[in-house]
């Protein structure tokens, strides 16, 4: 959810400054994903200027030559195209040097044989509307003098925060929800808007008709007549675009607005398009269609909940209206609606039609029963002062409706849970704050919770928001009394191979466990192997992994969006494979790494691309701590690699390894190569530790470059140097792979370091060079060539 520092300062008193804000949300449980300054590239290089002569341009009869006062002494020739210029007018002049959204740099340019220096900006060039045809106009604006900065005139001194919230916390997603929060942690006021609306009693009221109020336990509607539907306002549109909202016209957008600032959906029909005399909330009839207002026809089937006129489906219940009775340009009446949904009926709609929208999302996570007439009213009051339209009363249709829960906490039960002993005053200030009805007692609060916090519903629940807003980290950690124990606890196979990751330097990560269903057959041989959720938070969590490696990638694209060049990340985890609807899913525990990237340059290793071999490296350090070998044979048997291998211990196939195909990595938006492991821990066991002394006597290296053909696996080399093996040769490894001349066509070249060790004496360079020759000559006796020795080798 996208959110404006300046709109939530409307809304509560707040000190906090913009970057400060940050640190208040994260403290609050909010996630904050991004936050960026809206007049990023723009400082001191979007002016407010004032047009003191126009020309026309001697080259062109479209084109004016500007010259334009921008404060004081300075002033700026511009050539432009724009309808509407004259002297006099103030416009919003980009200087040369400014960075458009679009990444564009403004610059001095000839245009026709006359130099331009800078630009005139349009709303389309800020970001402030997707299509503009004249430049912008500042005459009527309080305060935009000339020479001074235009981004607070244009909405851009603001900060943008993109929250993640919770599933539980279904009341942040409106800008009313974070203000109770803010004004709690703040101690600031809070300034909620009047939402009273003047209502004309000859509007008359639209009759609703409820047929499964367990679907929908409330319904309201209200007709406005006479509206006129037009472009919105300025500051309306421009507070939508920065949000991520694109404007439509005045109606619609406010029915936007509203869903933002109060977090409740709400939705207008044209009340001439609908046909008979009532709105019936009703199942739809299998095979029933809708022309939806995305522009897709989608049938529908007796489980999906609609909103029905006498003769056919007009919208599917809060997740999407329909096409026909859209709100246009030639809309007089309209009728909104404010309801309540069930979420579950909700989340069916959308798993099976495949469309999600931000209505649907909040009634997904439940919203608030006692919202519809209060969304409804301020919808009315700005159709009403926008579009000048005539509010008729609400109609409010509910057979029952849930009383809010009381709770009562005890100051023992708290000062226990927390080990902080705080005052009662403290703690009823605290819950006033949120918006509770809050009645101190003896030795314990009672607290009224309001509808829209469903998520307290426990007297820890108190607690929990006791602590958040109190501050986590004043609250001191304490270890817990127990009783005294004897030995050390032996880490699980888990643990231990958690450990040896870290160990290699590797960033442990925790994914999602659920996958969409283009993943689950991405990244299964069948689609029916994998564990489909019955019902699924969204489209993108329809299945349970039947892999960890969605998981990585997921998270790499995230990073790497973020600007991390260099990522090396494992998880231990599980996946999943469905055996039939008799028995539950195959749950394996494994390991699985992912590296991408460059590495980060030192002092004494150049930047690199992270590669194939850095990950062997990793899997081979894995199965030496486990005290295992692990061979790897090439195949194309594995779907969602490509070139792949698979991990053998002995005749038993454990894992996977390889690199990520193209296609797949379009998925999650990844432009680099990836390589990535997969091994089950069913066949490892920790070794038992033996301790051996550290050798006495230094190693001697030596590295050899092997050229062979470029379609043949290492492997092939692997086992032909172990084949051939001198018993001092205690270790090899690969530090270069290289394709390209002086090599012949068709082959490449490994360079190896191979490490030299006696245990009880050094060795000799001629001992060294021995052996060396040895392994040299039984290579090239077995078809490989060797740098700097063979004709081969040299090209």
């Amino acid at each position: 959810m996208k959110v404006l520092y300046n709109w939530l300062k409307e809304l509560v008193d707040f000190d906090y400054l913009p970057h400060e804000l940050v640190d208040v949300f994260e403290s609050l449980g909010i996630e904050v994903e991004d936050f960026e300054y809206l007049g990023e590239g723009l400082e001191r290089k979007l002016v407010v200027a004032e047009i003191v002569d126009v020309q026309d341009h001697p080259h062109s009869q479209k084109l004016k030559v500007l010259k334009l006062w921008c404060g004081g002494e300075k002033t700026a020739q511009v050539v432009v195209g724009a309808p509407g210029i004259r002297p006099k007018r103030k416009v919003a002049y980009l200087l040369p040097g400014a960075k458009l959204p679009n990444g564009m740099v403004v610059e001095k340019r000839m245009i026709r044989g006359v130099l331009s220096e800078g630009m005139l900006a349009s709303e389309e060039d800020l970001g402030l509307d997707e299509k503009s045809e004249t430049v912008i106009f500042l005459d009527d604006v309080q305060g935009a003098k000339t020479g001074k900065s235009a981004l607070p005139f244009l909405g851009l001194d603001d900060y943008r925060y993109d929250l993640k919230v919770t599933p539980n916390r279904s009341d942040l997603l409106g800008l009313v929800g974070l203000a109770y929060d803010l004004r709690a942690k703040s101690g600031g006021k809070l300034h909620i808007p009047n939402y009273y609306v003047v209502e004309h009693g000859n509007v008359g009221i639209f009759p609703v008709r409820i047929e499964d109020f367990s679907a929908c336990p409330r319904y309201t509607a209200r007709i406005i007549r006479d509206v006129k539907v037009n472009p919105s306002p300025t500051w309306l549109k421009r507070r939508l675009m920065l949000i991520g909202q694109r404007p439509i016209n005045n109606v619609v957008d406010i029915t936007n607005y509203v869903l933002y600032f109060w977090g409740h959906p709400i939705h207008a029909f044209d009340l001439d398009k609908l046909v008979g005399e009532e709105i019936v909330v009703r199942f739809a009839k299998d095979g029933e269609r809708i022309l939806t207002l995305d522009g897709v026809e989608r049938e529908l089937h007796s489980e999906i909940l609609i909103i029905a006129d006498a003769e056919r489906p007009v919208a599917i219940a809060g997740v999407i209206g329909g096409e026909e009775t859209g709100v246009t340009e030639s809309t007089r009446n309209v009728l909104i609606e404010s309801a309540f949904f069930d979420p579950a009926v909700v989340r069916k709609a959308v798993t099976s039609l495949k469309v999600s929208t931000e209505s649907s999302y909040r009634f997904e996570r439940t919203a608030d029963i006692s919202m519809p007439p209060i969304a409804s009213s301020y919808a009315a009051k700005l159709i009403a002062e926008i579009a000048e339209g005539r509010v008729g009363p609400l109609n409010d249709v509910y057979r029952e409706l849930p009383s809010p829960k009381q709770l009562e906490l005890r100051m023992s039960y708290l000062k226990r849970l927390l080990g902080v002993e705080l005052s009662q005053d403290y703690v009823v200030k605290i819950f006033e704050r949120l918006g509770f009805d809050v009645r101190p007692m003896e030795g314990k609060v009672r607290v009224l919770v309001p509808m829209r916090r469903r998520d307290i519903s426990l007297e820890a629940d108190l607690v929990e928001e006791v602590a958040r807003l109190y501050g986590y980290d004043r609250i001191e950690g304490e270890i817990p009394s127990g009783g005294s124990f004897v030995g050390r606890k032996e880490p699980s196979k888990v643990d231990f191979a958690r450990e040896v990751m870290l160990k290699i330097g590797f960033d442990e990560v925790k994914g999602v466990e659920f996958v969409s269903k283009q993943e689950a057959e991405a990244f299964t041989e069948r689609l029916e192997d994998a564990v489909k959720i019955l019902n699924p938070l969204s489209e993108n969590y329809a299945y349970v992994r039947p892999s960890v490696i969605p998981s990585l990638l997921s998270i790499a694209s995230l990073n790497l969006r973020r600007g991390n060049r260099e990522i090396k990340i494992f998880e231990v985890g599980r996946k999943f494979k469905w055996r039939g609807p008799d028995v539950l899913p195959l749950e394996t525990d494994v390991v699985a790494a992912l590296v991408t990237g460059m590495s980060e340059r030192s002092w004494i290793e150049p930047e690199r691309q992270l590669d194939y071999f850095e990950l062997k490296g990793a899997l081979e350090a894995l199965a030496g701590a486990f005290g295992v070998k692990l061979t790897v044979e090439p195949t194309d048997g594995v779907k969602f690699l490509d070139p792949s291998g698979i991990v053998k211990l002995g005749p038993t196939t454990i894992g996977v390894i390889g690199e990520v195909p193209k296609n797949i990595l379009k998925i999650y938006d990844i432009k680099v190569p990836v390589f990535v492991f997969e091994v089950e821990l069913t066949e490892l066991s920790i070794p038992v530790r033996r301790y051996k002394p550290l050798p006495k006597f230094p190693p001697v290296k030596r590295d050899i470059s092997v050229v062979m053909d470029e379609d043949v696996p290492f492997k092939v080399l692997e086992d032909a140097i172990y084949s051939v093996k001198p018993a001092l040769l205690v270790n090899f490894r690969v530090i270069d792979v290289y394709h390209g001349e002086p090599l012949p066509k068709g082959k490449k070249s490994i360079t190896l370091t191979l490490l030299f060790q006696h245990p009880e004496r050094t060795l000799t360079d001629q001992e060294v060079d021995e052996m060396f020759n040895n392994l040299v000559n039984a290579l090239i006796s077995k078809g490989f060539g060797i740098r700097g020795i063979t004709d081969e080798g040299t090209g």
